[in-house]
């Protein structure tokens, strides 16, 4: 079954990303917590899993949605990540453009933020190869658009969501966002010489 909306738990989590990467993702053993402590992170564990996987996906799903029947439609239902990798990498990616490799595309994720309290939000980040990160670059100050020079990214987004807010809210929101911005990148490496 699947979760369709944040609960009080995964928002909590989100609203907390330094509690959270310190406790409830930590890696190795912490001696300090109480065993009714971590008793509750093992119980609350699987919805926070669930959670994390079904608003990505839900985000994979609207922006295919948005997409429509697009030229590049084939290669953008390509990669559907399994959930278990999903949760392990916090990001699922969706092809815009594969000829020998993947040559330009948008993950989907949680990521911690460097805010107060480092929370967790919701971004798209719109990738390419770095032979065709110019088109990005200027497509991304066309636009007044967050971009990344290291990663040879374009960050959308930034949500943190809310109690009660509806995944496909949240994901459709996303979607609207990212998908011109992906359409339009797809549009010109397609028309650029090839290099």
């Amino acid at each position: 079954m699947s979760i369709e909306v944040v609960s009080k738990a995964f928002a909590f989590v989100l609203e907390n990303g330094e509690f959270t990467e310190s406790i409830l993702f930590a890696t190795e053993e912490i001696p300090e917590l109480k065993p009714e402590e971590r008793e509750a992170i093992e119980l609350i564990t699987p919805h926070i899993r669930d959670s994390y996987v079904d608003l990505l996906l839900a985000c994979r799903q609207a922006f295919l949605s948005a997409a429509g029947d697009a030229k590049n439609r084939a290669t953008l239902e390509k990669n559907k990540s399994r959930r278990d990798t999903i949760w392990e990498r916090t990001y699922t990616d969706v092809p815009l453009l594969i000829r020998n490799a993947w040559e330009a595309w948008i993950t989907f994720a949680l990521w911690k933020t460097s805010e107060n309290g480092n929370p967790i939000k919701l971004f798209a980040n719109i990738r390419t190869q770095r032979r065709h990160f110019p088109l990005l670059s200027a497509l991304a100050q066309e636009r007044n658009l967050d971009l990344r020079n290291a990663e040879c990214s374009c960050r959308l987004g930034r949500i943190l969501p809310k109690e009660g807010d509806s995944f496909a809210k949240l994901a459709s929101q996303l979607a609207a966002e990212s998908w011109p911005i992906a359409s339009e990148l797809y549009d010109r490496i397609m028309a650029a010489p090839p290099k």
